[in-house]
Protein backbone atom coordinates (compact mmCIF):
# COMPACT_ATOMS: atom_id res chain seq x y z
CA UNK A 1 0.00 0.00 0.00
CA UNK A 2 1.59 3.68 -0.90
CA UNK A 3 3.53 4.98 1.89
CA UNK A 4 1.66 8.44 0.51
CA UNK A 5 -1.75 7.58 2.70
CA UNK A 6 -0.38 7.48 6.05
CA UNK A 7 0.85 10.74 4.84
CA UNK A 8 -2.49 12.23 3.34
CA UNK A 9 -3.68 11.14 7.22
CA UNK A 10 -1.27 12.79 8.61
CA UNK A 11 -2.12 16.20 6.39
CA UNK A 12 -5.23 16.43 7.28
CA UNK A 13 -4.88 15.81 10.98
CA UNK A 14 -2.50 19.21 10.35
CA UNK A 15 -5.54 20.41 8.65
CA UNK A 16 -3.49 20.86 5.46
CA UNK A 17 -4.69 20.36 2.12
CA UNK A 18 -4.50 17.09 -0.01
CA UNK A 19 -3.25 17.41 -3.78
CA UNK A 20 -2.45 14.30 -5.03
CA UNK A 21 -4.43 12.47 -7.55
CA UNK A 22 -6.13 10.06 -5.74
CA UNK A 23 -8.01 13.22 -3.55
CA UNK A 24 -9.80 13.76 -6.85
CA UNK A 25 -12.21 10.48 -6.70
CA UNK A 26 -15.50 10.46 -5.08
CA UNK A 27 -16.99 7.24 -4.18
CA UNK A 28 -20.43 8.34 -3.54
CA UNK A 29 -21.47 10.29 -6.36
CA UNK A 30 -24.93 13.19 -6.38
CA UNK A 31 -26.12 10.49 -9.14
CA UNK A 32 -25.05 7.04 -7.31
CA UNK A 33 -27.08 8.29 -4.50
CA UNK A 34 -29.93 8.95 -6.43
CA UNK A 35 -29.15 5.10 -8.04
CA UNK A 36 -29.49 4.23 -4.37
CA UNK A 37 -32.87 5.76 -3.65
CA UNK A 38 -34.27 4.23 -6.70
CA UNK A 39 -33.17 0.66 -5.68
CA UNK A 40 -35.44 1.29 -2.59
CA UNK A 41 -38.29 2.23 -4.76
CA UNK A 42 -37.79 6.31 -3.68
CA UNK A 43 -37.78 9.18 -6.50
CA UNK A 44 -34.75 10.76 -5.90
CA UNK A 45 -35.04 14.73 -6.57
CA UNK A 46 -31.51 15.87 -6.47
CA UNK A 47 -30.06 17.18 -9.90
CA UNK A 48 -26.50 14.33 -9.99
CA UNK A 49 -25.28 17.36 -11.99
CA UNK A 50 -25.68 19.91 -9.12
CA UNK A 51 -22.55 22.50 -9.44
CA UNK A 52 -22.28 24.65 -6.36
CA UNK A 53 -22.43 28.29 -7.65
CA UNK A 54 -21.95 30.77 -4.79
CA UNK A 55 -25.31 33.41 -4.42
CA UNK A 56 -27.31 31.14 -6.46
CA UNK A 57 -27.21 27.14 -5.72
CA UNK A 58 -25.46 27.54 -2.73
CA UNK A 59 -24.85 29.95 0.16
CA UNK A 60 -21.42 30.63 2.26
CA UNK A 61 -21.39 32.48 5.87
CA UNK A 62 -19.10 33.73 7.67
CA UNK A 63 -19.07 34.45 11.35
CA UNK A 64 -16.55 35.82 13.41
CA UNK A 65 -16.56 35.57 17.42
CA UNK A 66 -13.50 37.45 18.95
CA UNK A 67 -13.02 37.52 22.90
CA UNK A 68 -11.12 39.56 24.70
CA UNK A 69 -9.27 39.70 27.91
CA UNK A 70 -12.18 40.67 29.98
CA UNK A 71 -14.15 37.62 28.25
CA UNK A 72 -16.22 40.19 26.70
CA UNK A 73 -17.36 39.59 22.76
CA UNK A 74 -17.27 42.16 20.00
CA UNK A 75 -20.68 42.79 19.07
CA UNK A 76 -22.41 44.67 16.66
CA UNK A 77 -25.78 46.59 16.15
CA UNK A 78 -27.65 45.96 12.77
CA UNK A 79 -28.81 48.55 10.53
CA UNK A 80 -30.49 46.81 8.16
CA UNK A 81 -34.20 47.54 8.04
CA UNK A 82 -35.10 43.82 8.43
CA UNK A 83 -33.55 43.67 12.12
CA UNK A 84 -32.58 47.40 12.82
CA UNK A 85 -31.01 47.77 16.25
CA UNK A 86 -30.75 44.56 17.10
CA UNK A 87 -27.63 42.82 18.18
CA UNK A 88 -25.43 39.93 16.26
CA UNK A 89 -22.11 38.91 15.83
CA UNK A 90 -20.15 40.26 12.47
CA UNK A 91 -21.17 37.96 10.28
CA UNK A 92 -22.81 37.83 6.49
CA UNK A 93 -22.20 36.27 3.15
CA UNK A 94 -19.45 35.61 1.54
CA UNK A 95 -19.42 36.98 -2.26
CA UNK A 96 -18.02 35.52 -5.32
CA UNK A 97 -14.24 34.94 -5.44
CA UNK A 98 -13.86 35.66 -1.74
CA UNK A 99 -12.12 33.20 0.69
CA UNK A 100 -13.32 32.08 3.65
CA UNK A 101 -10.93 33.82 6.03
CA UNK A 102 -11.37 37.44 4.08
CA UNK A 103 -14.70 37.67 4.12
CA UNK A 104 -14.56 36.88 7.94
CA UNK A 105 -12.17 39.79 8.32
CA UNK A 106 -13.63 42.04 6.05
CA UNK A 107 -17.56 41.47 7.77
CA UNK A 108 -15.63 42.32 10.95
CA UNK A 109 -13.93 45.50 9.87
CA UNK A 110 -17.69 46.27 7.89
CA UNK A 111 -19.46 46.65 10.77
CA UNK A 112 -17.20 47.09 13.77
CA UNK A 113 -14.35 48.84 12.16
CA UNK A 114 -11.82 47.09 13.81
CA UNK A 115 -8.69 45.06 11.60
CA UNK A 116 -8.19 42.08 13.06
CA UNK A 117 -6.17 38.19 12.37
CA UNK A 118 -8.06 34.99 12.25
CA UNK A 119 -6.67 32.19 13.92
CA UNK A 120 -8.67 29.29 13.89
CA UNK A 121 -12.13 27.58 12.65
CA UNK A 122 -14.17 27.05 15.44
CA UNK A 123 -17.10 25.37 14.15
CA UNK A 124 -19.02 24.45 10.88
CA UNK A 125 -22.69 24.41 10.35
CA UNK A 126 -24.46 22.96 7.89
CA UNK A 127 -28.42 23.75 7.93
CA UNK A 128 -28.19 21.75 4.22
CA UNK A 129 -26.01 20.91 2.15
CA UNK A 130 -26.41 24.43 0.46
CA UNK A 131 -25.99 26.16 3.37
CA UNK A 132 -22.74 26.30 5.32
CA UNK A 133 -21.60 28.12 8.15
CA UNK A 134 -18.07 29.12 9.30
CA UNK A 135 -17.48 29.93 12.32
CA UNK A 136 -14.10 31.30 13.07
CA UNK A 137 -12.02 33.43 15.55
CA UNK A 138 -8.75 35.48 16.19
CA UNK A 139 -7.84 38.69 17.49
CA UNK A 140 -7.75 42.55 16.86
CA UNK A 141 -4.65 44.32 15.14
CA UNK A 142 -6.19 47.56 15.19
CA UNK A 143 -8.76 49.84 13.77
CA UNK A 144 -11.29 51.96 15.64
CA UNK A 145 -14.22 50.69 17.18
CA UNK A 146 -17.19 51.87 15.43
CA UNK A 147 -19.50 54.68 17.61
CA UNK A 148 -22.61 55.48 16.69
CA UNK A 149 -21.88 58.69 14.57
CA UNK A 150 -20.06 56.10 11.98
CA UNK A 151 -23.43 54.12 11.71
CA UNK A 152 -23.36 53.25 7.91
CA UNK A 153 -25.57 50.71 6.27
CA UNK A 154 -23.47 47.78 7.42
CA UNK A 155 -24.16 48.62 10.86
CA UNK A 156 -25.31 51.31 13.80
CA UNK A 157 -22.57 50.47 16.01
CA UNK A 158 -20.56 47.78 17.49
CA UNK A 159 -19.10 47.16 21.48
CA UNK A 160 -17.47 44.63 23.60
CA UNK A 161 -20.55 42.90 25.69
CA UNK A 162 -19.76 40.56 28.68
CA UNK A 163 -23.26 40.05 29.36
CA UNK A 164 -25.49 39.47 26.20
CA UNK A 165 -28.94 39.22 28.49
CA UNK A 166 -28.21 43.38 27.92
CA UNK A 167 -28.75 43.64 24.32
CA UNK A 168 -31.59 42.23 22.34
CA UNK A 169 -30.60 40.01 19.78
CA UNK A 170 -31.45 39.64 15.79
CA UNK A 171 -31.51 35.89 16.77
CA UNK A 172 -29.99 33.11 19.73
CA UNK A 173 -28.40 30.84 17.48
CA UNK A 174 -25.56 32.97 18.28
CA UNK A 175 -24.82 31.99 21.71
CA UNK A 176 -23.55 28.51 21.87
CA UNK A 177 -20.86 29.71 18.97
CA UNK A 178 -20.58 32.59 21.89
CA UNK A 179 -20.08 29.61 24.29
CA UNK A 180 -17.83 27.75 22.28
CA UNK A 181 -15.39 30.81 21.70
CA UNK A 182 -15.25 31.64 25.20
CA UNK A 183 -14.23 27.98 26.23
CA UNK A 184 -12.04 27.88 23.86
CA UNK A 185 -10.07 31.34 24.82
CA UNK A 186 -10.15 29.94 28.36
CA UNK A 187 -8.34 26.58 27.20
CA UNK A 188 -5.86 28.69 25.17
CA UNK A 189 -4.95 30.37 28.73
CA UNK A 190 -5.15 27.52 30.54
CA UNK A 191 -2.99 25.73 27.30
CA UNK A 192 -5.30 22.63 27.84
CA UNK A 193 -3.75 20.27 25.25
CA UNK A 194 -7.09 18.38 24.73
CA UNK A 195 -8.57 21.39 22.30
CA UNK A 196 -7.93 21.46 19.03
CA UNK A 197 -4.66 23.39 17.62
CA UNK A 198 -5.20 26.16 15.40
CA UNK A 199 -6.71 25.30 12.43
CA UNK A 200 -7.77 27.88 9.46
CA UNK A 201 -9.46 26.88 6.17
CA UNK A 202 -6.51 25.80 3.56
CA UNK A 203 -7.03 26.86 -0.23
CA UNK A 204 -7.70 23.96 -2.51
CA UNK A 205 -10.12 24.15 -5.46
CA UNK A 206 -13.35 21.73 -5.84
CA UNK A 207 -16.08 21.70 -8.16
CA UNK A 208 -18.65 20.10 -5.87
CA UNK A 209 -19.41 20.36 -2.29
CA UNK A 210 -17.77 16.73 -0.56
CA UNK A 211 -17.64 15.29 2.60
CA UNK A 212 -14.19 13.15 2.81
CA UNK A 213 -13.98 10.63 5.78
CA UNK A 214 -11.01 9.65 8.46
CA UNK A 215 -13.10 6.52 9.85
CA UNK A 216 -11.13 4.86 12.72
CA UNK A 217 -11.59 1.24 14.69
CA UNK A 218 -9.23 -0.59 17.01
CA UNK A 219 -8.60 -3.83 16.27
CA UNK A 220 -9.60 -6.41 19.47
CA UNK A 221 -6.58 -9.41 18.72
CA UNK A 222 -3.91 -6.55 18.21
CA UNK A 223 -5.28 -3.23 19.89
CA UNK A 224 -3.95 -1.63 16.78
CA UNK A 225 -5.52 1.57 15.30
CA UNK A 226 -7.17 1.18 11.26
CA UNK A 227 -8.08 3.42 9.20
CA UNK A 228 -10.70 2.77 6.46
CA UNK A 229 -9.38 2.98 2.77
CA UNK A 230 -11.22 3.07 -0.64
CA UNK A 231 -10.13 1.20 -3.24
CA UNK A 232 -12.00 2.52 -6.11
CA UNK A 233 -8.77 3.53 -8.69
CA UNK A 234 -6.39 4.67 -6.26
CA UNK A 235 -6.45 4.38 -2.45
CA UNK A 236 -7.72 6.67 -0.67
CA UNK A 237 -9.97 8.73 2.63
CA UNK A 238 -12.93 7.69 1.60
CA UNK A 239 -15.25 10.54 0.03
CA UNK A 240 -18.76 11.60 -0.91
CA UNK A 241 -20.95 14.32 -2.31
CA UNK A 242 -23.08 16.23 0.01
CA UNK A 243 -26.46 16.28 -0.77
CA UNK A 244 -27.39 20.07 -0.94
CA UNK A 245 -30.74 19.58 0.08
CA UNK A 246 -29.61 17.52 3.07
CA UNK A 247 -27.92 18.22 6.39
CA UNK A 248 -24.57 16.62 6.33
CA UNK A 249 -25.06 14.23 9.19
CA UNK A 250 -27.90 13.06 6.68
CA UNK A 251 -25.30 12.60 4.05
CA UNK A 252 -23.08 10.96 6.40
CA UNK A 253 -25.26 8.39 7.57
CA UNK A 254 -26.06 7.48 4.39
CA UNK A 255 -22.44 7.20 3.35
CA UNK A 256 -21.96 5.08 6.14
CA UNK A 257 -24.80 2.58 5.31
CA UNK A 258 -23.28 2.02 1.54
CA UNK A 259 -20.25 1.17 3.32
CA UNK A 260 -21.14 -0.75 6.08
CA UNK A 261 -24.78 -2.08 5.23
CA UNK A 262 -28.04 -0.84 6.79
CA UNK A 263 -27.16 -2.80 10.14
CA UNK A 264 -23.44 -0.29 10.49
CA UNK A 265 -22.46 -0.51 14.12
CA UNK A 266 -22.52 2.19 16.55
CA UNK A 267 -19.97 5.12 15.34
CA UNK A 268 -19.79 8.94 16.39
CA UNK A 269 -18.61 11.51 14.15
CA UNK A 270 -16.03 13.69 16.15
CA UNK A 271 -15.60 16.74 13.87
CA UNK A 272 -13.93 18.62 11.07
CA UNK A 273 -10.53 18.03 11.26
CA UNK A 274 -9.96 20.31 7.55
CA UNK A 275 -11.88 22.84 5.73
CA UNK A 276 -10.92 23.13 1.55
CA UNK A 277 -11.72 25.76 -0.13
CA UNK A 278 -10.40 28.47 -3.08
CA UNK A 279 -12.68 30.41 -4.87
CA UNK A 280 -9.69 31.43 -7.36
CA UNK A 281 -10.43 29.78 -10.28
CA UNK A 282 -14.21 30.58 -10.23
CA UNK A 283 -15.10 26.89 -8.28
CA UNK A 284 -17.15 27.86 -5.42
CA UNK A 285 -17.06 23.73 -3.58
CA UNK A 286 -15.36 22.72 -0.52
CA UNK A 287 -13.99 19.67 0.72
CA UNK A 288 -15.24 19.04 4.67
CA UNK A 289 -12.83 16.46 6.33
CA UNK A 290 -14.68 14.82 9.62
CA UNK A 291 -13.44 12.50 12.08
CA UNK A 292 -15.64 8.79 12.75
CA UNK A 293 -14.95 6.42 15.37
CA UNK A 294 -16.52 2.95 16.12
CA UNK A 295 -16.95 2.30 19.11
CA UNK A 296 -17.03 -1.77 18.34
CA UNK A 297 -14.06 -3.73 17.48
CA UNK A 298 -13.29 -4.10 14.07
CA UNK A 299 -13.89 -7.80 13.93
CA UNK A 300 -17.37 -7.11 14.58
CA UNK A 301 -17.83 -4.42 11.93
CA UNK A 302 -18.13 -6.15 7.93
CA UNK A 303 -17.64 -3.89 4.91
CA UNK A 304 -19.42 -4.00 2.06
CA UNK A 305 -18.27 -1.33 -0.10
CA UNK A 306 -14.78 -1.90 -2.03
CA UNK A 307 -12.53 -0.65 0.66
CA UNK A 308 -10.53 -2.02 3.78
CA UNK A 309 -9.30 -1.24 7.02
CA UNK A 310 -5.58 0.03 6.70
CA UNK A 311 -3.72 -0.63 10.01
CA UNK A 312 -1.55 2.52 10.86
CA UNK A 313 1.90 3.15 12.29
CA UNK A 314 1.21 2.93 16.08
CA UNK A 315 2.30 6.73 15.82
CA UNK A 316 -0.53 8.06 13.88
CA UNK A 317 -2.26 5.30 15.21
CA UNK A 318 -2.11 7.13 18.64
CA UNK A 319 -2.21 10.62 17.33
CA UNK A 320 -5.71 9.46 15.91
CA UNK A 321 -7.18 7.83 19.41
CA UNK A 322 -6.09 11.21 21.31
CA UNK A 323 -8.46 12.90 18.49
CA UNK A 324 -11.24 10.02 19.65
CA UNK A 325 -10.62 10.55 22.91
CA UNK A 326 -10.69 14.20 23.64
CA UNK A 327 -13.80 15.48 23.12
CA UNK A 328 -12.72 19.30 21.89
CA UNK A 329 -9.61 17.87 19.48
CA UNK A 330 -11.22 18.57 16.58
CA UNK A 331 -13.88 21.78 15.06
CA UNK A 332 -17.08 20.87 15.94
CA UNK A 333 -20.53 20.06 13.80
CA UNK A 334 -23.84 22.37 15.16
CA UNK A 335 -25.52 18.95 16.33
CA UNK A 336 -27.47 20.30 19.37
CA UNK A 337 -30.90 19.05 18.33
CA UNK A 338 -29.47 15.04 18.04
CA UNK A 339 -27.57 15.57 21.49
CA UNK A 340 -30.62 16.61 23.06
CA UNK A 341 -32.14 13.50 21.68
CA UNK A 342 -30.09 11.31 23.47
CA UNK A 343 -30.19 13.36 26.91
CA UNK A 344 -33.78 13.11 26.93
CA UNK A 345 -33.94 16.83 27.27
CA UNK A 346 -37.63 17.61 27.57
CA UNK A 347 -37.00 21.56 27.13
CA UNK A 348 -36.49 20.62 23.29
CA UNK A 349 -39.57 20.62 20.51
CA UNK A 350 -41.10 16.96 20.19
CA UNK A 351 -40.47 15.89 16.37
CA UNK A 352 -42.91 17.41 14.15
CA UNK A 353 -43.29 17.32 10.15
CA UNK A 354 -44.99 19.47 7.82
CA UNK A 355 -48.84 18.51 7.80
CA UNK A 356 -50.59 18.17 4.85
CA UNK A 357 -53.10 21.20 3.98
CA UNK A 358 -53.24 22.92 0.51
CA UNK A 359 -53.11 26.90 0.87
CA UNK A 360 -53.01 29.14 -2.10
CA UNK A 361 -50.81 31.92 -0.67
CA UNK A 362 -47.86 32.47 1.47
CA UNK A 363 -49.45 32.78 5.22
CA UNK A 364 -48.04 33.53 9.00
CA UNK A 365 -50.36 32.67 11.59
CA UNK A 366 -49.67 33.84 14.96
CA UNK A 367 -50.05 32.31 18.31
CA UNK A 368 -49.45 35.68 20.25
CA UNK A 369 -49.53 35.05 23.85
CA UNK A 370 -49.49 37.41 26.84
CA UNK A 371 -49.89 37.03 30.91
CA UNK A 372 -52.33 39.16 32.59
CA UNK A 373 -50.98 40.61 35.74
CA UNK A 374 -54.30 40.84 37.81
CA UNK A 375 -54.63 37.25 37.50
CA UNK A 376 -51.98 35.90 36.05
CA UNK A 377 -53.14 33.94 33.67
CA UNK A 378 -52.34 33.63 29.90
CA UNK A 379 -53.86 35.43 27.45
CA UNK A 380 -53.95 34.77 23.36
CA UNK A 381 -55.07 36.93 20.81
CA UNK A 382 -57.85 36.48 18.36
CA UNK A 383 -59.49 38.11 15.67
CA UNK A 384 -63.01 38.70 14.90
CA UNK A 385 -62.59 38.90 11.58
CA UNK A 386 -65.61 37.16 10.08
CA UNK A 387 -65.32 34.05 13.02
CA UNK A 388 -62.90 33.88 15.90
CA UNK A 389 -59.14 32.76 14.48
CA UNK A 390 -55.19 32.85 15.62
CA UNK A 391 -54.36 36.25 13.40
CA UNK A 392 -53.07 35.78 10.60
CA UNK A 393 -51.21 37.92 7.61
CA UNK A 394 -49.89 36.85 4.17
CA UNK A 395 -46.09 37.37 3.74
CA UNK A 396 -44.48 39.70 1.72
CA UNK A 397 -42.57 37.89 -0.99
CA UNK A 398 -39.93 40.62 -1.09
CA UNK A 399 -39.14 40.60 2.58
CA UNK A 400 -37.99 38.71 5.36
CA UNK A 401 -40.88 36.68 7.32
CA UNK A 402 -39.54 38.84 10.48
CA UNK A 403 -39.76 42.29 8.51
CA UNK A 404 -43.69 41.01 7.53
CA UNK A 405 -44.43 39.83 11.34
CA UNK A 406 -42.77 43.21 12.02
CA UNK A 407 -45.94 45.15 10.33
CA UNK A 408 -48.19 42.80 11.15
CA UNK A 409 -47.53 43.46 14.80
CA UNK A 410 -47.75 47.08 14.65
CA UNK A 411 -51.03 47.17 12.18
CA UNK A 412 -52.55 44.73 15.46
CA UNK A 413 -51.20 46.92 18.14
CA UNK A 414 -49.57 50.13 16.98
CA UNK A 415 -46.25 51.46 15.86
CA UNK A 416 -45.63 51.53 19.88
CA UNK A 417 -46.21 47.76 20.66
CA UNK A 418 -44.60 46.52 23.14
CA UNK A 419 -41.45 44.40 23.63
CA UNK A 420 -41.92 41.05 22.29
CA UNK A 421 -40.76 38.26 21.37
CA UNK A 422 -40.76 35.61 18.16
CA UNK A 423 -39.96 32.42 19.19
CA UNK A 424 -39.89 30.11 16.48
CA UNK A 425 -42.68 27.95 14.34
CA UNK A 426 -45.30 25.78 15.95
CA UNK A 427 -46.17 23.77 12.53
CA UNK A 428 -45.80 23.72 9.04
CA UNK A 429 -48.94 23.85 6.42
CA UNK A 430 -48.44 22.45 2.95
CA UNK A 431 -49.83 20.01 0.13
CA UNK A 432 -49.23 21.01 -3.67
CA UNK A 433 -51.97 17.96 -4.63
CA UNK A 434 -54.69 20.63 -6.23
CA UNK A 435 -51.83 22.30 -7.55
CA UNK A 436 -51.25 25.37 -5.25
CA UNK A 437 -47.85 25.72 -3.97
CA UNK A 438 -48.28 28.38 -0.85
CA UNK A 439 -47.50 27.40 2.45
CA UNK A 440 -48.91 28.61 5.82
CA UNK A 441 -45.91 29.01 9.16
CA UNK A 442 -47.37 29.13 12.32
CA UNK A 443 -44.91 31.30 14.80
CA UNK A 444 -45.39 31.83 18.50
CA UNK A 445 -44.97 34.74 19.96
CA UNK A 446 -45.23 36.17 23.42
CA UNK A 447 -44.82 39.66 25.12
CA UNK A 448 -42.84 40.72 27.80
CA UNK A 449 -45.02 43.45 29.26
CA UNK A 450 -48.09 42.27 31.09
CA UNK A 451 -51.94 42.32 28.95
CA UNK A 452 -52.75 45.50 31.10
CA UNK A 453 -50.11 47.72 29.46
CA UNK A 454 -50.48 46.30 25.89
CA UNK A 455 -53.68 48.34 23.95
CA UNK A 456 -54.87 46.60 21.19
CA UNK A 457 -56.01 48.50 17.83
CA UNK A 458 -56.83 46.18 15.56
CA UNK A 459 -60.17 43.85 15.47
CA UNK A 460 -59.10 41.28 18.27
CA UNK A 461 -59.18 40.73 21.51
CA UNK A 462 -56.87 38.83 24.33
CA UNK A 463 -58.75 35.08 24.78
CA UNK A 464 -58.10 34.14 28.17
CA UNK A 465 -56.91 30.19 28.12
CA UNK A 466 -57.68 27.73 30.37
CA UNK A 467 -54.41 26.91 33.00
CA UNK A 468 -53.46 23.56 31.42
CA UNK A 469 -53.36 24.84 27.63
CA UNK A 470 -52.27 28.53 29.75
CA UNK A 471 -49.48 25.85 31.43
CA UNK A 472 -48.37 24.53 27.91
CA UNK A 473 -47.85 27.51 26.28
CA UNK A 474 -45.51 28.91 28.98
CA UNK A 475 -43.19 26.07 28.50
CA UNK A 476 -43.05 26.87 25.04
CA UNK A 477 -42.10 30.37 25.89
CA UNK A 478 -39.27 29.41 28.65
CA UNK A 479 -37.31 27.14 27.09
CA UNK A 480 -35.26 28.46 24.48
CA UNK A 481 -35.51 25.01 21.67
CA UNK A 482 -39.71 24.20 22.57
CA UNK A 483 -40.00 25.90 18.95
CA UNK A 484 -38.32 25.15 15.46
CA UNK A 485 -36.31 28.09 14.95
CA UNK A 486 -36.53 30.83 12.00
CA UNK A 487 -32.92 31.51 10.54
CA UNK A 488 -32.65 35.16 9.61
CA UNK A 489 -30.65 36.27 6.83
CA UNK A 490 -30.78 40.01 6.53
Amino acid sequence: MPDNVENNIIKVLKGLPLDSEESEICDFTLEEQNSALESQGVAPTIDPNFTPILGETVTYIVACVLINDQNEVLMMQEAKQSCAGKWYLPAGRMEKGENIIKAAAREVLEETGLNIKCTTLLMVECAKGSWIRFVLTGYVMGGVLKTPAQADKESLQAKWILNLDELSLRAKDITHLIERARAYADAKRRKDQTWHQDMLPVSRPHSKILLRTVIVIKKRATNRVHVLLSERNAWHLPVCEINPTKSLHNTLRKFMVELFGAEVGQHRPHGILSVEHDPSDTTDGVCLTILVAFRAPLEEVPIIGKCVWHETSKELGDQLLVRVAARNSTRSISKAYADAKRRKDQTWHQDMLPVSRPHSKILLRTVIVIKKRATNRVHVLLSERNAWHLPVCEINPTKSLHNTLRKFMVELFGAEVGQHRPHGILSVEHDPSDTTDGVCLTILVAFRAPLEEVPIIGKCVWHETSKELGDQLLVRVAARNSTFPVHVIC
